[in-house]
């Protein structure tokens, strides 16, 4: 890892102080020894042990890993637990849901502090972690990255307009969290020091803490597509190819700034609800063009090409190319959605029209898939037809 530094990107209306403070509330305090960890991990992983041994199918067995390992599920027991690390004290009468007063024990000593699930969480994703090593001969390979997506949470509301971010994964690949984290963050500080900024890309980043994979962002008044393709009615299709069109605009903005933006997937790809604008939102996925770097991006949005080299660990610079494959698997499951919506759908000039653009998204041979430009003006194309 490189060495440690605070950045402070932008100010806006926060005081630098502030946020030094607000990084330093997640870093400097070690509420969970590995020992306990460990003892919390081992409780879990034999109940977990106990409840598969019930169950043949294994979606189910899937299912009930994540139910068991869900954070407020794991918060619960703790607090449940009067022997466990730590109890239940009392409820603040002004936050009963977010903030409890616990009382562990430190150095042979009860130590008693308000604590916020959000200031408790990092150790409980250790938790995870521990338990899923644990099982690891019990759980497919395939499904364990399914099983940290859906545990995993790492972006929380805590007041004054801000978010806090981790960028650690549950997942134990050691070689392939510190490349991964290293590449995001460089290339996040080199959007953030861009004197050109974007309206298409959620780029809100206040502070970047490098050593622990974390940073705090301005909150803005967003939803992602994923939300809004629930109400077909409020959102026509034209609408939706709008938002296409914004996010198409955010990535060549990014290309032509050295960096490149995967895992595009519909809940990533954002709606700024006060412009009426798509974002890009999700910047998880963010690299610098030129260089050899691990993708991301879930095992259904990988393009062709990436399949192998992401299975043998084997990181090489993401293209143009794989960014049109991902955005024409997200515009196939909105037609999927809009297709069930109008059964004459298919039969329309416009659904054509898009149906052949796709096609030609998901090529198999990426030197056949058209540039992000040419997609662009296509999709304003088709939006006239209506």
């Amino acid at each position: 890892m490189k060495e440690h530094r605070i950045e402070v990107i932008q100010r806006n209306n926060t005081d630098e102080k502030i946020l030094r403070q607000i990084n330093k509330k997640f870093t400097e305090r070690d509420f969970l020894t590995q020992q306990n960890i460990d003892k919390i991990a081992e409780n879990l992983s034999e109940l977990i042990k106990k409840k598969l041994s019930e169950i043949d199918i294994e979606k189910e067995s899937i299912d009930l890993i994540i139910k068991t390992l869900n954070p407020e599920e794991i918060f619960n027991l703790l607090i449940a637990d009067q022997s466990s690390v730590f109890r239940l004290v009392d409820k603040l009468p002004k936050d009963p849901v977010n903030s409890i007063r616990l009382i562990w024990t430190e150095n042979d000593k009860e130590v008693s502090e308000t604590i916020s699930k959000e200031e408790i969480q990092p150790f409980l994703e250790k938790i995870q972690k521990e338990v899923l090593n644990k099982l690891s001969g019990l759980i497919p390979e395939n499904a364990r990255a399914y099983i940290a997506n859906s545990i995993s949470k790492r972006v929380f509301d805590i007041g004054n307009n801000l978010l806090y971010k981790q960028y650690s994964s549950i997942i134990n690949h050691p070689e392939i969290n510190q490349k991964g984290t290293e590449d995001y963050l460089e290339a996040l500080n080199h959007l953030s020091n861009l004197q050109e900024k974007s309206q298409f890309i959620y780029n809100n980043t206040l502070t970047i803490d490098t050593q622990h994979g974390q940073s705090i962002l301005k909150k803005i008044n967003l939803t992602n597509l994923s939300e809004i393709l629930k109400d077909t009615k409020e959102y026509p299709l034209n609408r939706i190819l709008g938002y296409f069109i914004d996010i198409i605009e955010g990535h060549k903005f990014l290309i032509k700034n050295g960096l490149i933006l995967t895992d595009n997937q519909p809940r990533n790809l954002g709606v700024d609800k006060d412009t009426d604008k798509g974002i890009l939102f999700d910047l998880d996925g963010l690299r610098k063009k030129e260089i050899k770097t691990n993708y991301v991006a879930i095992h259904n949005f990988l393009p062709p090409e990436r399949m192998q080299e992401v299975y043998e660990n084997k990181p090489s610079p993401i293209t143009e190319k794989n960014i049109v494959y991902e955005l024409g698997l997200a515009l196939s499951d909105v037609i999927y959605i809009y297709e069930r919506t109008d059964i004459n759908w298919d039969d329309t000039i416009q659904g054509q029209k898009l149906s052949d653009l796709i096609k030609k998204m998901l090529e198999k041979t990426p030197e056949k898939r058209p540039p992000l430009e040419e997609v662009q003006k296509e999709l304003a194309n088709i939006r006239l037809l209506n």
